[in-house]
């Protein structure tokens, strides 16, 4: 089952509403901004995982269960670049 949405307001500034405006623009099919922020939240996400887990932070089986909340590109994306070593997304 999956859980409830949280209710959160978030406010923007105009030059940030700017800018996810022009990441809308970008993208090809039509979309909105919940979808794009929920994007970069994935995106930072998978980014503190990877760096958590660099650092000894995270367990690995912390780190495995932070993985299968990502989305599969995200996830294939970290998985590849653990076989490089350290390094950013």
């Amino acid at each position: 089952m999956k859980p409830a949405p949280s209710q959160i307001t978030i406010t923007l500034t105009t030059r940030q509403a700017a800018k996810v405006l022009l990441m809308q623009k970008a993208i090809s099919e039509p979309t909105t901004y919940h979808k794009i922020l929920g994007g970069l939240i994935d995106l930072g996400f998978a980014t503190a995982l990877k760096t958590l887990y660099t650092d000894g932070v995270l367990n690995q089986e912390s780190y495995q269960k932070g993985l299968m909340q990502l989305p599969d590109y995200l996830r294939e994306s970290i998985t590849n670049l653990n076989s490089l070593g350290p390094c950013n997304l």
